[in-house]
Formats: C-alpha cells, structure tokens, sequence
C-alpha cells in the first residue's frame, strides 16, 4: 500500500491490449502499437526476452533506467508485465513518429524553414540530454530513431535499452548505432555523457541539411570519416553561435566537448527556453480566456431561450475530457483523410461505421461535421451489432438494436418514427449527448449548438456511437468524442420524447 493509504493501481496483462501494428522489430525486441481495451488508449508496448539470466537482467535494467529519467522530454513509462517469454514494457505513444520522419519532412522546406524548425527541437533533446546526465545517465544509443515527437511536435527521448548509469570519472564500453558512435566509442571502446553530446550534433546538422555530417558511400566508410573527423563542410547558412556550437559538440577530443548543462547556458538556448515559457504561458492564458468567453455565451444563450425557447448546448471544451476512439471500418466504396477521422463515400451504397469504446455509465458526447449531406445520417446501437456494407441500421432486422437520428430531421427506433428535428444541411457541426446516469437513460440530438425537440429515452445497459454513409460525396469528420462532467440538455416546452423499449 502507497504511503498515501491508496493501493497501487493493479498492472494490466497482455489480454488487456489489442495490436494496432508493429513499428518495428531488431536484436533488442519488437515495437507495437497497442490499444488499452478498457479505455481505448493508445501506447506502445516494446517486448524483450526474458528467458535467461542475461536477458532478465538487461530487461529490467532498462525499465529501471526509464522509470528513473521519466521528466518532461523522456517518453513516458506507463508499466511493465511479463507476458509468454517476453517482458512488456508499456509507454506513451507519440502519435507524431520518431525524428527521422521529421528530417524527411524538412528536406522539402526551405532552406529559412528548416533553421527555424530545428531551434526547439535542439533544445528540448538538449534539455533531455541534461536532465539524464544530472542523474549519471549515459544514453548511448541517441539517434533521430530514439527520438519521437508528440501531437504538438514536442521531443520525447526514447529507448533506455542500452543506457546505463556511469560512475564519477569513468567511462561506459560502447554501444548503440555505429554511425550515431563518436571517434572514441570506435577508437577506444568507451563512451561517456559527451558521446551523447556529439550525437546531438550529428542530429541536427541532419535537420539542417538532410545529410548526415560524416557519411560516406558505405557504413564502412562513414565510420572511418568518423574516426578521423572528416567531416562534410557546413553549408553557408549555419553559421554565426549556432555553428560555433555545432563544431565544439562535434570535438574529436571528447574532453573538449561542452556538457549539456553549459549549452543549456548558452545565449542561443536560453533564448530557446524564453520562448518555451512564452509559448506555456500564451496556452494558459489563451485557455482561461475561452473559459471565460464560453462562459459569457452561455449566460447570454441561457437568456436568449427564455424568450424564444432554443436551447443550445456548452461547447463541451471547458466541462469535458477528451475521449481516445476507434472507427470500425469494412470493405466498401469510401476514403479517409490521412491524420483526419474524415469518411468520403465513393459508391451509393450504405456504409455503417461504430464508433468504439461503448458506454454503460456517465455522460458523452459525440461531435461531428457532416460536411456533404445526401444519406448520411448518425445514431447509437447496441455494441457488437454488425451491419454488413449495403446495408444500415435503420432497417430490418437491425431496427431493434441501433437508433437513427436522420439528416431529414426526424429520429427512427424499431417502427417508431418521430418528425420535428431540423434538416441537416452541408457543413452543420452535429453532435450526440448520451446521460447514462438520468433515469430513464437519454440521447439528445444539436445542430450547431442547438439544442433538438426531438430525443429518446430508455436507452439499453450499454451503446456506442456510429454514423453511416450512402450517397457518392457523402462525408463526415469526426471532431471529437468527450466524457463530460455535466449534461448540457435543459428541458423545454417543445420537447417529443421516444422511449426505446
């Protein structure tokens, strides 16, 4: 029991996760993006032997290093449990990817672009690289691999699997990526918290140029250019403190390199570090000033409907958490927007998509946009209710398990059929507010905020969302799925209720 009287959360298993896929796999185990069942969280989970002494050993000295580092800029250790002949260490997933998927992406940008997008970056590896070496923490295998970027373009430093602890004035055996390894891990076997500090430099001068500083035309190659400090010139643009910077990180002379620390102290990235603060603390003030204006609209509203009875709801940001979902999808004649939950119907054919996790208690809300509207139209079933393609819910024999709020504004439920909600036209931003705790259980129905005559009541012990697709154009994005902290319905005098019996 914790020292606060609470007991520890109990660990998952590996029955507790679902694969998304594998991200990668090598001599030190493979990476897997996961799913949390119970809540539908993505992570990623890295399984590693541990099946003989050595192996266990290793394991758990890799846990132990990144419980150890956790902060700010490290990737975020979440648990570890043995599973088969594996052990499962679960992280953050950083829905960003790794850094070399950055680098790619900044080949293309300008030449301006690239030196402005690899200043917070730099600083914030750097800040990572301080914050392990403070606690005696060489990381030895730093590379644009190990390094992943969150969904707001923060670093996240990974992979402790060959990090290890160094004592006072001494040094650790190399390891890690031979062309990520300075002259002395190649030269005299050893690496030490400069080792860490020259990689760095290879990282960004790759930013900045899209070449690896030292490359040659084979591995071979480079790792000799390495070991006598035959490097490719700098371009002209990195010049000024920021060359002066690379260069003395770049040092044959480990010894000659600067420490984490006094580049933190530089002038280039305490600047760095001022803009950080700046940018933290533009959020929080950007933040409470939407509190307060959705405050002051929802007072306003409020006053509006006593006068002409519209009801419209809080825009749910201020009274919510976001929810992680899941979009079930089958076979059929549809497109989805890459990075966005943006479903286009290429065929005029029903396409039914649910919408995970499902809920049995509280209060959610599904927001959407239906950006063209021909038969498009969205719902609540009972989980597990499989709509084949060309067929939807909204008829024989599924009628009994799923309710449909159409786009012509009236609400369907078995052979219940209610008129009175308005049209959803192109562009109308439609949302479902699901009170599993009133007695009977509802679902509300708004347009634009607006808060529809029409809902339904005894909703069954468990739902999900979903949303269908007929027409050829038909499209609707996902905006968000939210647990709220309180109901945003209000009763009014025109309100027609359905009971799902």
């Amino acid at each position: 029991m914790s020292s606060s009287g609470q007991k520890p959360a109990a660990k998952h298993t590996w029955a507790d996760y679902e694969l998304i896929k594998p991200l990668s796999s090598g001599a030190f185990g493979r990476v897997l993006h996961m799913t949390q069942i119970d809540n539908n969280k993505q992570v990623v989970i890295k399984r590693v032997q541990y099946l003989s002494d050595e192996e266990k050993k290793l394991a758990d000295e890799e846990v132990k290093m990144l419980k150890l580092a956790q902060s700010k800029h490290i990737v975020k250790y979440i648990e570890s449990f043995t599973y088969d002949l594996d052990l499962c260490i679960v992280m953050e997933f950083c829905s960003g990817g790794n850094l070399r998927v950055l680098i790619e992406a900044m080949k293309k940008m300008s030449i301006k672009d690239r030196k402005m997008k690899c200043y917070m970056p730099f600083y914030q590896m750097l800040s990572s690289l301080a914050h392990l070496h403070s606690l005696g923490i060489v990381h030895r295998d730093l590379k644009p691999e190990n390094v992943f970027l969150d969904e707001i373009g923060n670093t996240k430093t990974a992979d402790f699997g060959l990090s290890q602890k160094m004592a006072s004035k001494s040094y650790l055996r190399s390891a890690g990526t031979a062309v990520y390894a300075p002259s002395e891990a190649h030269e005299q076997n050893k690496m030490t918290f400069a080792s860490d500090i020259w990689v760095l430099a290879v990282i960004v001068i790759e930013m900045l140029t899209g070449v690896h500083p030292y490359a040659g035309k084979t591995v071979n190659d480079t790792i000799e250019n390495i070991k006598k400090g035959k490097m490719v010139p700098l371009p002209d643009y990195i010049q000024g403190d920021l060359k002066d910077m690379l260069m003395n990180m770049l040092n044959v002379n480990a010894d000659k390199r600067p420490t984490a620390k006094e580049l933190l102290d530089s002038d280039l990235m305490l600047f760095q570090a001022q803009i950080k603060k700046a940018d933290e603390k533009d959020e929080k003030i950007l933040q409470l000033e939407e509190t307060i204006r959705t405050q002051d609209e929802y007072i306003r509203r409020l006053n509006e409907q006593q006068k002409s009875n519209i009801v419209f709801s809080v825009p749910t940001q201020t009274i919510s958490e976001d929810i992680p979902f899941s979009i079930t999808v089958q076979s059929g004649s549809y497109s989805k927007k890459e990075k966005e939950s943006t479903y286009t119907s290429t065929s005029s054919e029903w396409k039914t998509f649910p919408i995970s996790p499902a809920f049995s208690n509280g209060l959610y809300r599904l927001e959407m946009k239906f950006n063209k509207v021909g038969d498009n139209s969205t719902g609540v079933m009972k989980p597990g209710l499989f709509v084949p393609f060309g067929k939807f819910p909204g008829i024989q024999p599924f009628t009994k398990d799923s309710l449909v709020f159409y786009c012509g504004g009236f609400i369907r439920w078995n052979e219940q059929k209610i008129q009175g909600n308005q049209t959803i036209k192109d562009g109308d931003i439609v949302a479902i507010e699901l009170n599993l705790l009133a007695k009977p259980r509802t679902a509300h129905l708004f347009i634009n905020y607006q808060q529809q005559p029409v809902f339904v009541s005894g909703l069954p012990e468990t739902v999900q969302f979903y949303f269908f697709l007929n027409y050829t154009g038909d499209s609707i994005t996902v905006l968000s799925l939210q647990k709220l902290i309180s109901a945003s319905v209000i009763k009014t005098p025109d309100e027609m209720g359905m009971k799902w019996e």
